[in-house]
């Protein structure tokens, strides 16, 4: 028998038969044990090491918590539930907004481009993965090289370098005013969430200026457009908080405001088709035109081809005076 449960046996309920002796002594005996071992251990301590002692019991978290430091936990707690609750809100403005470009005629390369900003949407994809694989390598796992950093990595945005930060909110402050002041007002509650926030807009940010250089009149129609999808962030979130603090007045108000701003982004994505129609309609009319003067001109052009094709042309009446073909 161990001693422990000697002792559990000794102290529990007493025998049937009255063995009072033979108790008294046994426990004499146990402790006589654990005496001389606890002396035992402390004359090894100047010798050999000491046997390992068992871990000592924990502690309830009632006796070592105080009230300030419970606070401090459950603060943070709080602190926490509120980011994954003001994620899942952004996430489900994405794919309202998602939604919203697909009943709009949007493509569907630009509504991956949309929910990119996003965290891997799981169960959307093939096998209810992600909705965007990244690109892999043919018979293997890695990513072909020379693949954007954006690509290898889609809904994780690259870390900003000092720079890029600074010039990516000098943007935003020029072009933004609104969500600048959200950030400056971010990082003052929460400098982690400010960067993170930057970072998810960045790509757009920077899409945007590389747009104005190149077709000035289709960014500022984009512009408008990603300035109401900002606002309708804003004003959904809002919506959302009149409907759980049951403000009926606020509500209507900002119904109202946030179907004027869905036309708004519906305008200004009609805006951009039709310039993108307007276009087309121009390059096919030019390619009409081409194709028309081919037609009248078939024959000119047969004949133009056979003489640059003949290694010595035979003169021609008119064509006496033309120059030697090239290298005769």
């Amino acid at each position: 028998m161990r001693p422990g449960t000697d002792i559990a046996r000794s102290f529990g309920a007493a025998p049937k038969r009255d063995r009072s002796g033979a108790l008294r002594g046994r426990v004499i005996g146990l402790l006589a044990v654990i005496v001389g071992s606890l002396c035992a251990t402390g004359a090894g301590a100047q010798g050999e090491r000491p046997p390992e002692r068992p871990a000592p019991p924990e502690v309830a978290p009632a006796r070592e918590l105080t009230p300030e430091r419970m606070k401090q936990r459950i603060r943070q707690r709080l602190e926490a539930t509120r980011g994954e609750m003001e994620t899942l809100r952004t996430r489900e403005v994405n794919l309202i907004e998602a939604l919203a470009r697909l009943e709009d005629g949007a493509s569907v390369r630009e509504v991956l481009d949309v929910l990119r900003e996003d965290e891997p949407l799981r169960g959307m994809g093939p096998q209810g993965g992600p909705i965007l694989q990244p690109p892999r390598h043919e018979g293997g796992e890695r990513p072909e090289a020379g693949e954007p950093r954006e690509r290898l990595a889609p809904g994780r945005p690259a870390a900003l370098t000092p720079e890029e930060r600074r010039q990516v909110l000098g943007m935003i402050a020029r072009d933004f005013p609104e969500l600048y002041q959200r950030l400056q007002a971010a990082e003052t509650a929460s400098p982690n969430e400010m960067d993170r926030l930057v970072m998810r807009v960045a790509p757009r940010v920077r899409e945007l200026q590389e747009l104005r250089e190149r077709d000035p009149a289709m960014a500022r129609i984009r512009l408008s457009e990603f300035r109401a999808s900002l606002d309708f962030v804003f004003l959904s979130r809002d919506w959302r908080e009149a409907f759980e603090q049951g403000d009926v007045g606020r509500q209507a108000e900002l119904r109202r405001r946030v179907r004027a701003n869905l036309a708004e982004m519906f305008d200004a994505r009609s805006r951009a088709q039709q310039l993108e129609l307007d276009r087309l309609k121009e390059r096919m009319a030019q390619l009409e035109r081409e194709l028309e003067e081919r037609r009248v001109n078939r024959d000119r052009l047969l004949d133009e081809q056979l003489e640059r094709m003949e290694p010595n042309p035979p003169a021609r009446g008119r064509g006496q005076d033309r120059p030697p073909p090239r290298g005769g």
